[in-house]
């Protein structure tokens, strides 16, 4: 009599062969987070960084971040965070010299899952490699942080960005954006590209066109538009601290290049009895690599 093994079980089988290699392979991908964690004002009251830091610490412990890109980071607020999270490293100097005076736009990544290949950080003006240099009306210096990283599980390349556009000046946004798309076509290459930040602008503005420019060498897709499962949370990332659940901007996006696809998008609502961890919403995508 002939015995015959259940077709499932031999995929099980099959399936439990493979190395653990394999099973990352299958089951990998990229949890990311965009946050203005707003400056540390001391005029902000009950507001202010000492009384929020838990707050934002827990938030990207909670949801699990691999890779959490800020914007408006005094260089204590780093600190902070850094001490808060031993098993990530960051890249960020700070705005006004390059250094520590200013805020930042700083990235920080988990060190057992990525290795740091190159950085580098340029300003939003005609001398983009001078620190501290302002054009277009502009009134304060912005800037981009970018680094270049191995990912140690599946071995791809990718390059992260964390910026800051100008909140005043029109033009100074719709320049940024250039030169933000030109940096990136000679940093990045064909590689991934995550693109992360506060843009100060909404969906239907000239920035965002001029950042998502189909006839251009990069192409950056709203990691929003293209996610496989539909947005998660309000229609709006700036709240204010007086936030009463009335519609605001949106301003914070994420944005990814044809190199990677988006499982998941969504702005972060998380608060302890109405007390915010800053006076924007973070952004937060689930990424995958898409096959080569």
């Amino acid at each position: 009599m002939k015995k015959y093994i259940p077709i499932f079980l031999i995929f099980l089988f099959g399936y439990s062969m493979l190395p653990a290699q394999n099973f990352a392979k299958l089951e990998q991908s990229l949890r990311v987070i965009s946050f203005n964690i707003r400056y540390n004002n001391p005029g902000d009251g009950e507001n202010s960084w000492p009384n929020r830091k838990e707050l934002v610490s827990s938030l990207l412990r909670f949801h699990k971040a691999d890779i959490f890109c800020l914007q408006e980071a005094l260089i204590k607020q780093i600190n902070d965070l850094e001490l808060a999270f031993p098993d990530f490293e960051y890249y960020g100097p700070c705005r006004d010299d390059g250094k520590e005076k200013g805020e930042a736009c700083p990235i920080f990544i988990r060190k057992d899952l990525f290795a740091l290949q190159d950085s580098g950080i340029f300003w939003y003006s005609e001398t983009p490699n001078q620190p501290g240099s302002i054009d277009w009306g502009a009134n304060l210096p912005r800037i981009a942080s970018w680094v270049k990283l191995k990912d140690l599980t599946l071995g791809h390349e990718l390059v992260v960005v964390s910026t800051h556009f100008d909140h005043e000046s029109q033009l100074s946004r719709n320049n940024s954006a250039r030169l933000l798309r030109n940096k990136l076509n000679k940093i990045a290459g064909d590689l991934p590209v995550i693109v992360c930040g506060d843009f100060n602008d909404r969906p239907e503005s000239e920035t965002y066109r001029e950042l998502t420019k189909q006839n251009s060498e990069l192409v950056l897709l709203d990691a929003r538009s293209v996610s496989e499962q539909s947005h998660y949370g309000p229609e709006f990332t700036y709240i204010g601290f007086d936030f009463e659940g009335n519609d605001g901007d949106i301003i914070d996006y994420i944005f990814i290049n044809d190199k990677l696809s988006v499982a998941g998008h969504g702005y972060l609502t998380d608060n302890w009895n109405g007390i915010f961890p800053s006076d924007h919403l973070p952004v937060f995508v689930e990424l995958k690599y898409k096959e080569q």
